[in-house]
């Protein structure tokens, strides 16, 4: 079996546990969704996860796969679960980032359909990052470790490092170090 094989085989295993680890917490109301972004997130994975099965991407079309059927449940679940902290400049992130997608998705060349794609998760995942900047304790810290793990194997697993095979998985290992940061200096911050 190809090394690049096993990393994806990991990288599938530690997205479950991300999984399962994040739905844990939301069903323990730990974790308090925020609905914006999970609803962004929904139409994010899709797109990509419908563009992975078209251009024949199957190792990482999997890992969407299940990233994709995730959020369709934390989506569904944040009806039930969700943080009551929605400002207005949620609101607008939300419709920048609805905008943004048509344009991401239409775009034929590959290099700004990339730059878009971080452009469009920037703006779903602001109404999170603000939020757990007001609660540290709405987001599940071990679920960004296992997810941080995760993606750097996802990015082991590409047989072709370049720009645009990996800048959407760095940036997504960049978030998780955000949203680490932020869960932990502002919980620390707080028990001072």
């Amino acid at each position: 079996m190809e090394l690049n094989a096993i990393y994806w085989i990991i990288s599938w295993i530690l997205v479950c546990v991300f999984c399962s680890i994040y739905l844990h917490s939301v069903l323990k109301r730990e974790t308090k969704p925020h609905i914006y972004t999970m609803f962004l997130y929904v139409i994010i994975t899709w797109v990509i996860f419908y563009s992975q099965i078209l251009n024949g991407g199957w190792f990482w079309s999997v890992y969407i796969g299940i990233t994709f059927l995730f959020w369709c449940l934390i989506f569904f679940l944040s009806f039930w679960y969700w943080t009551e902290d929605v400002t207005f400049s949620d609101k607008i992130s939300l419709i920048i980032a609805l905008v943004s997608i048509p344009l991401w998705y239409f775009t034929w060349n590959p290099f700004i359909s990339v730059i878009l794609l971080v452009v469009v998760d920037i703006f779903s995942s602001f109404p999170t990052v603000r939020k757990t900047l007001n609660d540290p304790y709405s987001e599940n810290i071990y679920a960004f470790m296992v997810e941080f793990v995760g993606v750097t194997f996802s990015i082991l697993a590409i047989s072709s490092i370049n720009f645009i095979s990996t800048w959407y998985l760095v940036y997504i290992l960049l978030f998780d170090l955000l949203m680490l940061f932020i869960l932990i200096c502002w919980r620390n911050r707080l028990k001072r």
